[in-house]
């Protein structure tokens, strides 16, 4: 008997090999795949959970982008300038139907940033909280609402020197005035409405913050950094109202941020029009800071984002001329 054996070729041998390797390499390739696929999947997880948690601010946020574009009006306004004791030109808007002299007017401000072109204004002009009869009517700060700024002066978001003015030229025309302000246009409201004469017999403010400083330096945290496209719409907003001619600063608004661009514009302003060097939290106490010293009525809406709450709430307007007609009545 003989035996035998089967030895495998030559050709065989590299051929098997390359099966081995190919195998180590789609490993490999499913091992990497499978790793991308968990980073993925770790990032989508953490994207909702972060989601989840911060959920108000986004239902906030899209509420916000929803009033503006479905509440929006192009409404068609009488512009007016006028010019302070102190020599400022400022503007305000009045729409043709409201009488120039009635029992009630309400004066509406817009942000330190906006114009009664915002959403929030015509959302409030045409609700049921001002009657047919009454008079309504935006007021603009100097460099908002047509006019531009013709020197630099020492005055920051509570300014009240021009809104005070203008309330005293109505003042006889109108049996009761109340003033709304909106975002940062509710500081120089509640400015006014804390001293000794406020001329007005009601003030609110919608959504407005005390110290704006610290809701700049709360958006620059976010990994949304919402303090770039304010600085960057801030620099817009110097060069429409004549800032930037004034201000000697950055051709461009770079670094895009608040500490970047905001902030050393603001303390540069104001070095130009004092003479001396003073930091922005110096400044503060005086010029940016709308913190009341006496408790206010607050009211809690759940709905409306920033500043759109007349249009989510449906009674939100009424309940707001039914408190006026109250305050108006003391």
């Amino acid at each position: 008997f003989g035996s035998s054996f089967i030895r495998p070729s030559i050709s065989a041998v590299p051929m098997a090999s390359s099966i081995v390797a190919s195998r180590r390499a789609l490993l490999l390739r499913l091992y990497r795949t499978i790793g991308q696929q968990r980073l993925r999947l770790l990032f989508f997880c953490a994207v909702l959970v972060r989601t989840w948690l911060h959920r108000r601010w986004w239902k906030g946020l899209l509420e916000t982008l929803l009033s503006a574009m479905l509440s929006f009006r192009w409404l068609r306004y009488d512009r007016e300038k006028l010019r302070s004791l102190g020599g400022h030109e400022y503007c305000v808007w009045w729409p043709p139907s409201s009488p120039r002299s009635a029992k009630l007017c309400w004066v509406l401000v817009p942000g330190g940033m906006s114009s009664g072109r915002d959403f929030y204004i015509t959302s409030l002009g045409m609700s049921p909280a001002i009657a047919r009869d009454e008079s309504w009517v935006v007021f603009h700060n100097p460099g908002q609402g047509g006019t531009r700024c013709e020197s630099v002066s020492a005055h920051g978001l509570t300014r009240t020197d021009c809104l005070s003015h203008f309330l005293r030229h109505i003042r006889e025309q109108f049996d009761s005035i109340v003033v709304v302000g909106f975002s940062a246009g509710g500081m120089p409201s509640m400015s006014l409405a804390q001293e000794e004469q406020p001329i007005a017999d009601a003030f609110i403010s919608v959504c407005s913050p005390d110290r704006i400083r610290l809701v700049f330096e709360d958006q620059a945290s976010w990994w949304l950094r919402v303090d770039v496209f304010f600085a960057v719409w801030f620099h817009l907003c110097m060069r429409a109202g004549g800032w930037f001619e004034l201000v000697p600063f950055k051709n461009f608004p770079w670094p895009p941020t608040w500490e970047g661009y905001m902030k050393p514009f603001s303390v540069r302003s104001f070095e130009i029009a004092t003479g001396r060097h003073r930091s922005f939290e110096e400044l503060e106490a005086e010029h940016f800071d709308g913190s009341l010293r006496m408790p206010p009525k607050v009211w809690w809406e759940k709905s409306g984002g920033h500043c759109g709450q007349f249009y989510w709430s449906p009674d939100c307007a009424q309940r707001l001329r039914e408190w006026v007609l109250r305050a108006c009545k003391k």
